[in-house]
């Protein structure tokens, strides 16, 4: 019979750089979606950027209304499932 060779350092190494590639990404999306937001907002408005600062602010205010129920979803869930729901 044949014996698995397993390596939790190896193991672990993978995990960190799938985590790390990953919020990697979403960062960079977010950062993305902050800065097209605003320059979308000046140009469907009157070229005025007073409203500027509005999609970012309704970013930040939407995840600081759903972190609440997800810390309780992922208390229930695991922070895995949890962390897979969220992205």
């Amino acid at each position: 019979m044949e014996q698995l060779n397993y390596d939790p350092r190896r193991a672990l190494r993978r995990i960190l750089g799938t985590l790390f590639i990953a919020q990697s990404l979403y960062r960079a999306v977010i950062i993305i979606t902050f800065t097209v937001g605003s320059i979308l907002v000046v140009q469907m408005g009157d070229g005025n950027s007073r409203w500027t600062g509005v999609p970012s602010n309704l970013q930040l205010f939407g995840a600081a209304l759903i972190a609440y129920p997800m810390r309780r979803l992922m208390d229930r869930i695991g922070r895995r499932n949890g962390l897979s729901l969220g992205f």
